[in-house]
């Protein structure tokens, strides 16, 4: 006997239909901005996400209901994250997607899942999502803009080849131990 409830086709086909969207959305962030911070991406995520929200009804009879959260950036509570230890200055989840699926009043399933966003850095490296005077600095970026930035954004170049790294996940490190912990503890649940 299959442990699993069977997940009406409808409701497998909507959920493709929205993150496909959402993934455009995000992607078009990410082409018109290659230089764009992770944390606007996760941001561009919530938001196209967000009108998918609300309980909905398939044809099937389904009723799915999808709740978001952008958990990124909790590590920082209390304390700047460039504060604390290196080994200290990440997640698990930077997203979690709570999904409902209901027949009539009773919930025949539920999913967590959990996403860490993470960027192809190019090769040349012109990506500085870690610029943290820039980000203290804000709007007063305005009074400390240097004359040859506009003409030198104008004519940057990223490129990506086979040898592009995702910059803060690596093999064996802390983070990836944390997700096949979490992973193993949790299973399909998650």
């Amino acid at each position: 006997m299959n442990p699993w409830p069977q997940i009406p086709e409808d409701v497998v086909m909507w959920f493709r239909t929205i993150f496909s969207e959402a993934n455009r959305r995000v992607s078009e962030r990410l082409v018109n901005l290659p230089n764009v911070r992770e944390t606007s991406l996760d941001d561009g995520l919530i938001e196209a996400l967000i009108p998918e929200t609300a309980p909905t009804l398939l044809p099937s009879g389904a009723i799915v209901r999808m709740d978001t959260h952008n958990i990124g950036g909790l590590r920082r509570i209390g304390r700047p994250h460039w504060d604390l230890p290196l080994g200290r200055r990440w997640e698990t989840a930077d997203i979690a997607v709570l999904v409902f699926i209901y027949r009539h009043e009773t919930l025949i399933a539920k999913k967590i899942g959990l996403l860490q966003s993470k960027r192809l850095y190019p090769d040349n490296n012109d990506v500085d999502d870690e610029d943290e005077v820039g980000f203290l600095y804000g709007m007063n970026a305005f009074i400390r803009r240097e004359n040859a930035q506009a003409i030198g954004a104008l004519h940057r170049e990223f490129s990506f080849g086979e040898s592009c790294v995702y910059g803060a996940i690596h093999s064996g490190s802390d983070r990836v131990k944390s997700i096949d912990t979490l992973n193993r503890d949790f299973g399909k649940a998650v």
